[in-house]
């Protein structure tokens, strides 16, 4: 679930307050893989994603 991962990864933690502080800093970890695995934990999969958005697979095609 989405709080066991927010409360057992540190690093997650750590970003997400630094986020909420200041969205600015969201450009530096939008592509870190913990943080987008815990936000797509709240993603609709039956909708279409906005424009311009793209869906991109990691090297073990999650």
């Amino acid at each position: 679930s989405a709080y066991r991962m927010f409360t057992s990864n540190t690093c997650l933690k750590h970003m997400i307050s630094k986020v909420r502080r200041d969205a600015h800093h969201f450009e530096r970890y939008q592509h870190n893989r913990d943080l987008v695995a815990f936000l797509n934990m709240f993603a609709n999969k039956q909708l279409d994603l906005p424009r311009g958005w793209e869906m991109k697979h990691d090297h073990t095609g999650k």
